[in-house]
């Protein structure tokens, strides 16, 4: 008995040290949890934007959409926010992983080029609208990913994509993105 329980402790220290983001800022999975103040900085100008939005569709009466956000918005601002180098798909901007928790969300580099605006072609807007809509369009992909971790039973674990797209879609609808 004190051998697995000695064993049982061991092997949940290593699974917690292997884990820890303070090990080299890093897990065995090569994802990092420690973003740059830049990184942190695009990810909250990003919920503000969205912030501003709902303001917005509080004053304008539609009530239903603003609580939805806000309550969105309230769960992206809790989440663990990671910069991941070896993604899952080269396609992705953002994703969740469910074999290390779903309350972390990895953002790859292209998701902070979305605000790097030197690398776009800009439409013929003034430079404030052009990066608003940026900051929308990530805020987007972070309501995708949060609908990734709605979930109820086991069985629906993850969200399908199809569930999450449609919800990113309607959002970037809303917030005036074609």
């Amino acid at each position: 008995m004190t051998r697995a329980l000695a064993f049982s402790i061991a092997f949940s220290f290593c699974v917690i040290a292997a884990s820890d983001s303070r090990v080299n800022a890093q897990n065995p999975l090569d994802r990092v949890y420690n973003l740059t103040a830049d990184e942190q900085r695009v990810v909250v100008d990003a919920i503000n934007e969205g912030r501003s939005i709902q303001k917005i569709l509080s004053a304008k009466g539609r009530t239903a959409e603003a609580e939805e956000l806000a309550s969105i918005l309230s769960n992206l601002e809790r989440r663990t926010y990671s910069h991941a180098y070896r993604p899952l798909t080269d396609d992705a901007y953002a994703y969740v992983y469910s074999m290390i928790g779903l309350q972390t969300i990895h953002l790859k580099s292209k998701f902070f080029d979305l605000t790097k605006l030197e690398n776009r072609a800009l439409p013929d807007l003034p430079l404030a609208e052009i990066q608003r809509k940026a900051r929308l369009e990530q805020l987007s992909f972070l309501i995708h990913e949060w609908k990734h971790t709605q979930y109820e039973s086991f069985r629906d674990f993850g969200r399908p994509e199809e569930e999450a797209y449609r919800l990113q879609y309607r959002w970037l609808k809303i917030f005036g993105i074609t």
